[in-house]
């Protein structure tokens, strides 16, 4: 019997569910909304009596030129000057940093209490930003069965460790080191707003995200790592892996790396070699590169023991060769190594450690920041991930113990940073310290004589200059003090020997020729005063004190018509100079126009009621024209102020018997 045949064939493949990616899912928050917020405001409070001796502050180093000397802080109104500063402050590139100085100075003038206030601040932002940073991290799927339920305590010690370590104080207590306080607020900032649209699929978190980073790109260049540090967050805290970190989240990676063209852009304008950064200005890319293996070196050692601190390392940081590096070549490997191998088998760990290596990377790598091969500021947010690692590898060990432990490291490092803050009570207080824990540095020594200058303290100055200059012999900046000294003592044509030698070693040095034309002023020679300062005009565009003293010279050689131009110049760029003001007077009467010399001469009082010359020219100036009982009461006045005034004095013996008629 045949057996009943069977329909034969493939069977259909089953057709594969649609596959939806879940989203991360978190450990539901235990905690009440008032404890963090609680821990909010303990952050804020430790940060507060950390800092609070640290006011008023004081402008110093960097700030004369970022700050004081940066006129286009002074016209808020013009957004073009206050967005594309000049490359000679020191801030080109970073309109966003120019853009807080110049709000700055509109709400309060040059008040360093003012300028300090923001930057303390912007420090609270940063620490608050990473506090939400480190909790978020904690809660995620990784490293929640862990340490969820230590979350906000453990971030609170992590904002701490790094908000109170006495080596921020470089940053906080430093006017012109806004850029680097603000830049890292961004930064951390812009991680949280990445995480959280990670997390929530949410584009408006992205946005805030790519927002942070363009403002951080305008503000400095060291935020060109963060594409980068939120890429490898992805991949270690959300993804897994870099590929599922790219197909899945992609176009938010691509967002945020498309601020780098910003940023290009930016750095094009900036020209950085205007501002000591690059090749081709004194360095080679193998030079800065042993130095910097030192550098990061001593980083390490004081972020672990803060003791002491350095203001300014100077260029006598720099090393030959590399056997005079290689213990700390051998530790930066093993680092490094340590840091691979934590990124695979580790990754969180391996995370907190790449974030210090990565963000230290732009300033201490192979591109030479010629003038500065180490500073202590480089460290302000890359500390952060060592202050990371450390709290929660600590507490991984120590359990419940390790918040108590670390917090009580805080607050040593808190009281230490209450010690360090008197070092920028002043410009003196900050090299006398710098001095004497760095004593080879000639840097230091001349800006500690510069502070003594300012004081009129000529004598103890030239002791330092001498000691800057045995240092380092061509030592351009010393030299020009030097002959500063003898400008003071009238001695001047050894100040002119000096301003030259300056300028022998220091191309296109604008302050050299300004000092050079003011020797020539008072020698009474205007040609050579007006070649001079023309020069230093020419490599310092818009330099107020270099166009008053132009207007003088102008005016000694005759020129009176070009020394009234010169001078409307500079009071149009500061208004507020009294000297200008007077010399404006004086070339005034000598033009014929007394009643408009009186004016200039009263503008001048009106900024500085001292001006006891103003006072004594618009007494000459009222005799001329028949009203000598104003004109006495014009020297007396003058003589009040300085008692000490021949010419006063004489005047006024010869007005007297006028007076009574």
């Amino acid at each position: 019997m045949a057996e009943s045949s069977e329909l034969l064939g493939r069977a259909p493949e089953p057709v594969p569910p649609h596959v939806v990616e879940p989203r991360p899912v978190f450990v539901p928050d235990p905690e009440a909304p008032w404890r963090r917020w609680f821990a909010a405001l303990l952050i804020v409070a430790a940060i507060g009596l950390a800092y609070a001796n640290s006011f008023p502050g004081a402008f110093f180093f960097d700030d004369d030129a970022a700050i004081l000397q940066n006129t286009s802080l002074r016209d808020l109104g013009n957004w073009r000057r206050v967005l594309w500063p000049p490359v000679e402050a020191g801030i080109g590139g970073r309109p966003l940093g120019n853009l807080t100085f110049a709000l700055n100075y509109a709400l309060g003038g040059y008040s360093p209490a003012g300028f300090h206030a923001v930057n303390l601040a912007i420090h609270v932002a940063a620490a608050l930003a990473l506090f939400l940073l480190t909790r978020h991290t904690l809660r995620r799927p990784r490293l929640a069965p862990r340490f969820a339920a230590l979350a906000t305590p453990l971030a609170v010690v992590v904002a701490l460790l790094w908000a109170l370590h006495p080596v921020q104080t470089n940053v906080v207590d430093y006017a012109s080191q806004r850029t680097e306080g603000l830049m890292a607020a961004l930064y951390v900032f812009c991680l949280y707003a990445f995480a959280r649209g990670l997390e929530s699929g949410s584009r408006g978190w992205t946005t805030l995200a790519v927002a942070g980073a363009a403002l951080g790109m305008a503000t400095k260049e060291n935020m060109v790592t963060v594409p980068l540090l939120a890429l490898l967050y992805d991949r270690t805290f959300v993804a897994g892996s870099f590929g599922a970190a790219v197909r899945r989240h992609g176009w938010r990676h691509l967002a945020l790396a498309s601020t780098w063209l910003l940023l290009a852009g930016l750095m094009a304008y900036s020209r950085l070699n205007a501002r000591g950064v690059g090749f081709g200005i004194g360095r080679s890319a193998s030079d800065y590169a042993l130095t910097e293996i030192r550098a990061v070196a001593q980083y390490l050692q004081v972020a672990a023991w803060p003791h002491p601190l350095v203001f300014d390392y100077g260029t006598n940081f720099y090393v030959g060769d590399f056997a005079a590096v290689w213990p700390q070549a051998l530790l930066l490997f093993l680092a490094l190594i340590a840091t691979m191998w934590a990124l695979v088998r580790r990754p969180a760990a391996g995370f907190a450690a790449a974030w210090f290596f990565l963000t230290l990377a732009p300033s201490s790598s192979i591109v030479p920041v010629v003038q500065q091969p180490c500073a202590e500021n480089r460290l302000y947010l890359p500390l952060a991930g060592l202050a990371a690692f450390v709290a929660i590898a600590g507490t991984r060990a120590l359990g419940r113990r390790g918040p108590l432990l670390f917090g009580a490291a805080a607050a040593a490092l808190g009281l230490a940073t209450v010690a360090r803050n008197p070092v920028f009570a002043s410009e003196l207080a900050v090299w006398t310290n710098t001095v004497a824990v760095n004593p080879g540095n000639a840097r230091a020594a001349n800006n500690l004589a510069n502070a003594l200058l300012k004081r009129g303290r000529n004598e103890e100055a030239m002791v330092h200059i001498e000691r800057a200059i045995a240092i380092s012999p061509n030592y351009a900046d010393a030299h020009n003090n030097r002959g500063v000294v003898f400008l003071r003592r009238g001695q001047l044509q050894e100040a002119i020997t000096e301003f030259r030698a300056a300028m022998r070693n220091k191309a296109n040095y604008a302050d050299a020729h300004y000092n050079l034309g003011q020797a020539y002023v008072q020698l009474h020679q205007p040609a050579e005063a007006i070649a001079a300062l023309r020069e230093s005009l020419r490599l310092h565009p818009g330099n107020p004190r270099a166009l008053n003293n132009l207007g003088i010279a102008l005016l000694d050689a005759g020129r009176v018509d070009e020394s009234l131009t010169v001078l409307r110049q500079t009071l149009a760029i500061d208004p507020a100079m009294p000297e200008a003001h007077y010399n404006l007077g004086n070339s005034l009467a000598r033009a014929g126009q007394p009643e408009a010399a009186l004016a200039a001469y009263d503008r001048a009082l009106a900024h500085d009621p001292k001006f006891a010359k103003a006072h004594n020219n618009a007494g000459v100036v009222l005799l001329r024209l028949g009203r000598p009982a104003e004109a006495a009461d014009r020297f007396a006045a003058a003589l009040q102020i300085k008692p000490e005034y021949p010419e006063a004095r004489r005047n006024l013996e010869l007005v007297r018997p006028s007076a009574h008629h």
